[in-house]
């Protein structure tokens, strides 16, 4: 496959505007997109900036070599370079000049122990001055977590190479729950956080299953990295935590989603918030598997839990006493201080799809059936005006759940944001796709906070694509409402956009004027390849850039944004060959 535009790895001056100067431009270098562009006649709400039109320039487009990259591209400096560095699914890290693209240096990780499975990348790397906390496995058989030198570029001898393994009591203490690599993969991001006293403080790292295959379960490790210096690789892991500390999960390899799990495998890994006392908390939700607050199983649940990994749920024992694990009550999940499990709101109708896959079944049972698990997203926190502070979690099921930011257990309001995959006509080609796997980005309009995420969606009759969402203090309580979508809900492209896993929105705020950019990937099939960058002005819903990409893009990924520049990694259309890494110029919106 060729890369796109690879002689011309400079372009500044072909901006994506009006749609009449896109087409124009089309039509004059054939390059480009023809379906984007600002509208600086578009009606904008009270109180909205009007800016200039926001316009993009492709600056580079690299020959990445040849694995994908799964993990998303990061800032670091290296000898006093500054550069854009990827790690790629075979275990190779690059950075790149942040305006030529051009290679300034390259790494591969230590080669795994004889017999080892074929060493790749998922997760995020982490950048703590001169180092770089990086994870990897050899797939099915180790996972490893090891300290790059960007001075030396090469391994720092001072941090000797970290296998994750262990074991947890189980949640009676009668045996131990073993950390088994060939049933997990490492896909979040590496996270850092300062402790009193330390020069490096920690790091954390969150797995999940690949895929459901028992037994499994969630998994966090807290890394003390002074320790870990100081006295090697046996010093260097402070705790573990299971999501799932329950060994009841039926027989070896049982692919049934309702078993066990609990994996922590959204690519935005871990979420630090600090409380009203400024001490940092950690949230994090849970992929499908079994929930029974009373064997100490999270799975399908948004947690609370607090370094250390130190975790109580802070349910009332007598309510929860009797934990059913199909209809669980309601009394229960509502006197939970520390986690969330989904549910429908009292009143509210049972799930239906409409091709009747839920027809007769419990939220919980029809959640299982479709691999609807809630740990698909992240949570991100909300302030309303008033100062009150909530939590918003996106589900596979097309949901969004307004959760109390004291008493998590509390539920103020689901929003079925998402029409259900499938009809009869037109059946869902894959129900396990969902239709939230992302992070949400949390921006502000007139005083109220907007969450802002894209969805997909795979069948060819319902829409998809980027969503704003508004919370706002009503006298019933906190409420969501659809602000914007992108396309438009009604229109043919509705239907035909963000058919597959997209990447993760990031925010861009020029002239004091928030943008969003999510990557549209196309893997075949309604929406061909190449992907599109997609930019929405965050005010007002205005579609101000569509730029296509080198080839597919990839699901999961964060963009970059370095000032006014924002860069995107990609890979071909089966997610394993041909990385690539795109530098974009902005320009204009008020600039």
């Amino acid at each position: 496959m060729a890369p796109m535009d690879r002689s011309d790895a400079v372009r500044r001056f072909f901006p994506l505007v009006l749609p009449a100067l896109l087409a124009f431009a089309l039509a004059a270098t054939g390059c480009g997109d023809d379906d984007g562009g600002s509208d600086p006649d578009a009606d904008v709400p009270d109180g909205s900036t009007p800016a200039e039109p926001l316009e993009i320039d492709r600056l580079f487009t690299t020959d990445e070599g040849e694995t994908c990259l799964y993990a998303s591209p990061i800032e670091v400096v290296s000898q006093g370079e500054r550069g854009v560095l990827t790690a790629d699914l075979g275990g190779t890290l690059r950075a790149h000049d942040p305006i030529t693209g051009e290679l300034q240096w390259s790494a591969s990780l230590p080669e795994g122990p004889e017999g080892a499975g074929a060493r790749e990348i998922l997760a995020t790397p982490a950048a703590l001055g001169n180092l770089l906390v990086v994870g990897w496995q050899h797939f099915r058989t180790h996972h490893f977590i090891g300290v790059f030198d960007l001075e030396t570029r090469a391994m720092a001898t001072d941090f000797p190479v970290l296998q994750l393994g262990g074991s947890v009591p189980n949640f009676d203490g009668t045996e131990d729950v073993d950390f088994r690599s060939d049933k997990q993969l490492m896909r979040g991001i590496v996270k850092l956080l300062p402790r009193p006293g330390a020069e490096l403080g920690l790091a954390y790292v969150a797995l999940g299953n690949a895929p459901n295959s028992s037994p499994h379960h969630g998994w966090i490790f807290e890394l003390d990295l002074d320790a870990w210096r100081a006295e090697g690789a046996e010093a260097a892991v402070l705790n573990r935590f299971s999501t799932t500390a329950d060994n009841d999960c039926g027989p070896e390899g049982d692919p049934d989603p309702g078993l066990c799990g609990g994996g922590i495998w959204n690519a935005a890994g871990l979420q630090f918030y600090e409380d009203d006392e400024g001490q940092t908390q950690i949230y994090f939700a849970t992929g499908n598997g079994r929930t029974n607050y009373n064997r100490r199983d999270y799975a399908n649940s948004l947690l609370r839990i607090t370094p250390g990994l130190e975790f109580e749920d802070g349910c009332d024992p007598e309510l929860c006493a009797d934990y059913d694990e199909v209809e669980p009550s309601r009394a229960c999940l509502a006197s939970c201080r520390n986690v969330f499990t989904p549910r429908l709101m009292e009143g509210e109708p049972p799930l239906q799809l409409e091709n009747g896959l839920c027809d007769g079944l419990a939220f919980t049972e029809c959640y299982r059936l479709l691999d609807a698990d809630l740990g698909s997203s992240g949570p991100v926190r909300i302030t309303l005006p008033s100062g009150d502070a909530h939590f918003v979690q996106a589900g596979k099921d097309g949901a969004l759940y307004l959760v109390d930011g004291e008493n998590m257990g509390v539920m103020h309001q689901r929003l079925q944001v998402m029409e259900f995959c499938g009809t009869e006509d037109d059946p869902c080609t894959a129900n396990w796709l969902g239709m939230f796997v992302t992070h949400p980005v949390v921006a502000e309009v007139d005083g109220d906070p907007v969450v802002i995420l894209a969805s997909n969606m795979a069948d060819r009759t319902h829409w998809s694509g980027i969503s704003a969402v508004r919370i706002s203090e009503t006298a019933e309580g906190p409420r969501m409402s659809v602000l914007w979508r992108v396309p438009e809900f009604d229109s043919e492209e509705g239907s035909s956009t963000f058919r597959h896993h997209p990447g993760r929105p990031v925010l861009y705020t020029v002239g004091g004027v928030d943008y969003v950019f999510v990557v549209e990937t196309r893997r075949g099939g309604v929406a061909d390849p190449p992907g599109r960058l997609w930019g929405v002005r965050v005010d007002t819903g205005e579609l101000v850039v569509r730029e296509r990409l080198a080839d597919s893009g990839q699901r999961w990924s964060l963009p970059l944004v370095l000032e006014d520049r924002i860069y995107v990694a990609g890979c071909d259309p089966r997610a394993a060959e041909e990385g690539y890494l795109m530098g974009f110029q902005l320009s204009g919106g008020g600039l």
